[in-house]
């Protein structure tokens, strides 16, 4: 009995007969991990967990009869999503056996998760907070941890500087918004930028979305090369209604050995960026690629590329090249985590990580803070809102 068939045994699902070839060809417009854990995931969110559960384990047993699986290393939302259904509904013992089985499956091919690690290990310990939200439905009642929230500090990050600033918070529902002097609401993150803007700063919300437009323009024709079996576009040329998810990234592009696979092409890029004029590169591309198709830009208007050049102005190019590279390094685990805002005083640039002084300072997020700081040579400091209630 093979590990696929042990994981549905342990976890106790039946595997079906005959999965390793029951992955469709690409031109039946079927990627069925992907579609799978999608699905899952809308099941989920539901309510539906049962249904959900059988998506989630579907989408593992296809993407380890997969090719691609094998040569590069598994995804690991999915494992990730399971082992969290299972935890969150009071089943420690199946969702630490997901992880395991991701684990070792990782290490079969040389690799290895830190992140899925550490989860496994907050999970094993209990500490791991579990949710109680709509959906949730199995009859043992969730327990909830509660943690005592920590207020971010410059001597626990190694980070340079900490802002603090008093906001009157609008009573609502949702994402919390603050009351400005000149009489508009908006969320933390524009009430942080206002501050800056008054004190002589530029600058924008640029979180994530913004730093992977930036990579996807600079690095374009690497991140869609075509490689058999993980991205062929040739396969859908002349074909009718293709599906925007068949086209829109390399099957690999969340997966540990996507780095690995183009390595050569990305650090030659990267030399080319050292000598070019960057702007010019990032205007190119953006002109050529407008509207494309690509999972990493999400939404075309949301920045303009006026707004795009704002980094390639305010950093050099070797600091662009290191925030690039370190997001295509792991694509899956380095796409979040980077600071709420980027703002620059001339030519001196810095980011800031925007938060209420309940909150606390997640672990991609210190990652990103200390490699911006020490790597990229690029201050980070904490914009902390202490809100105000009406009185």
């Amino acid at each position: 009995m093979g590990f696929i068939d042990n994981l549905f045994k342990s976890i106790g699902q039946q595997p079906s007969q005959g999965h390793a070839t029951n992955v469709p060809a690409i031109t039946e417009f079927r990627y069925i991990p992907g579609e799978l854990y999608y699905e899952a995931e809308a099941l989920r969110k539901a309510g539906h967990l049962d249904e959900a559960e059988k998506k989630y384990l579907g989408s593992i047993r296809a993407g380890e009869a997969d090719r691609c699986w094998r040569e590069t290393g598994a995804a690991p939302a999915m494992y990730e999503a399971l082992a969290k259904l299972y935890y969150h509904t009071n089943r420690d013992e199946k969702a630490l056996k997901v992880l395991d089985r991701y684990l070792a499956f990782q290490e079969n091919i040389g690799r290895s998760s830190i992140e899925m690690k550490m989860l496994r290990e907050r999970m094993s310990k209990g500490d791991f907070r579990r949710m109680k939200q709509k959906g949730w439905n199995y009859e043992q009642p969730v327990q909830t941890k509660k943690k005592k929230p920590a207020k971010p500090t410059a001597s626990q990050e190694g980070i340079c500087n900490v802002r603090e600033q008093t906001f009157l918070k609008v009573t609502g529902k949702g994402k919390a918004r603050y009351l400005l002097e000149d009489g508009v609401e908006a969320f933390g993150e524009e009430a942080a930028l206002k501050f800056y803007e008054a004190e002589g700063y530029r600058g924008l919300w640029s979180e994530n979305h913004y730093w992977w437009e930036i990579m996807s323009l600079l690095y374009w024709d690497i991140i869609f090369m075509p490689i058999r079996d993980i991205y062929e576009p040739q396969a859908f040329a002349g074909m009718p209604n293709v599906p925007q998810m068949a086209v829109d990234m390399p099957r690999d592009l969340f997966n540990p050995g996507f780095y690995k696979l183009r390595e050569v092409q990305i650090v030659q890029r990267a030399r080319e960026i050292l000598s070019s004029n960057v702007p010019e590169l990032l205007t190119k591309s953006f002109n050529q690629n407008f509207k494309k198709p690509c999972r990493l830009i999400e939404n075309w208007d949301k920045h303009s590329l006026d707004t795009l050049l704002f980094a390639t102005f305010s950093l050099s190019p070797d600091q662009i090249n290191k925030i690039c590279v370190h997001i295509l390094e792991d694509v899956s685990v380095n796409r979040s985590g980077l600071p709420d805002l980027f703002l620059a005083s001339g030519r001196q640039p810095f980011f800031s990580e925007v938060k209420t002084a309940r909150e606390t300072v997640k672990e991609n997020q210190q990652a990103w803070h200390k490699y911006l700081a020490y790597e990229v040579r690029v201050p980070v400091e904490f914009f902390v809102i202490k809100p105000k209630k009406p009185t």
